[in-house]
């Protein structure tokens, strides 16, 4: 029988003790556990990169892995701690929004309050909630503890409005970069999809996409087609839209920051 994977994703970096201790909490209610680090490199309380990255993440791994997402600027507060069915996959996270990616089908998501407080580790810190009840429900949860035993169904959990492309004229986008990767690449909000049916649908099936100090009108295949000095555009691995410089960090050449703003006009 396959061991049962539970996945973490948090702003709790590697220098300190806070990832070990979470793991050691599960492995001590469930040895059997296969724990995988997606990342715990998330920016320090950015709740919407935490979206962005369990969004583009978890329908890999196999159905019914546990997701723990811990970026939780709030921890200790009345936010409350919460544990869902979403896609057929299980996520445990401070109800903050940081699941909101995730939220797109309300017919395939069952929401439930953590208050169970038998299943907490004890004594409960008011500061380390990843430890004393996202890790503890996880190692039940993956024991075969019913969803449905750790709390109240809800549905008022916080949803944010992520950023999406907005139609500023006919044929005209404002987008947005919502993502900076570690070699600096920026990823805009602009799907495939999108921006291939708009293309398709401009009478010379061209594209010009600017912004301060940037002018691209045609798009690369592969990164190895960028220029080193000269960002340029291409989807990438989300099939998104990304600005990216070959060997180098368009983020750095550019000045580009996440949440900057970018026009793509279609003619």
């Amino acid at each position: 029988m396959a061991r049962p994977i539970v996945t973490l994703t948090t702003d709790f970096g590697t220098r300190d003790n806070y990832v070990a201790a979470m793991k050691a909490v599960m492995l001590k209610t469930n040895p059997e556990l296969n724990i995988i680090d997606i990342t715990n490199e998330i920016r320090r309380h950015d709740i919407m990169e935490a979206c962005f990255i369990i969004a583009n993440t978890y329908h890999y791994f196999p159905n019914w892995t546990i997701h723990v997402v811990v970026v939780d600027p709030t921890v200790g507060s009345n936010r409350r701690a919460i544990v869902a069915s979403i896609n057929s996959h299980h996520f445990i996270a401070p109800d903050n929004g940081v699941l909101s990616g995730l939220f797109q089908d309300p017919e395939d998501i069952a929401v439930y309050e953590i208050d169970a407080e038998h299943y907490y580790l004890r004594p409960l810190s008011s500061t380390f909630h990843g430890r004393d009840i996202f890790a503890p429900v996880a190692a039940w949860l993956a024991k075969g503890v019913e969803i449905e035993n750790f709390g109240e169904k809800i549905d008022d959990y916080v949803d944010l409005q992520l950023p999406v492309p907005e139609l500023v004229e006919e044929g005209k986008l404002q987008a947005e970069i919502i993502h900076v990767d570690s070699f600096g690449n920026l990823i805009t909000n602009v799907t495939r999809a999108q921006f291939e049916q708009m293309l398709d649908e401009s009478e010379n099936h061209a594209f010009e996409l600017a912004a301060e100090g940037l002018l691209i009108n045609d798009l690369k295949r592969i990164y190895a087609e960028c220029d080193k000095d000269a960002p340029a555009a291409l989807f990438g691995s989300t099939s998104q839209l990304e600005i990216a410089a070959r060997q180098r960090s368009a983020s750095e050449i550019l000045g580009f920051e996440k949440g900057a703003k970018l026009t793509i006009k279609f003619s």
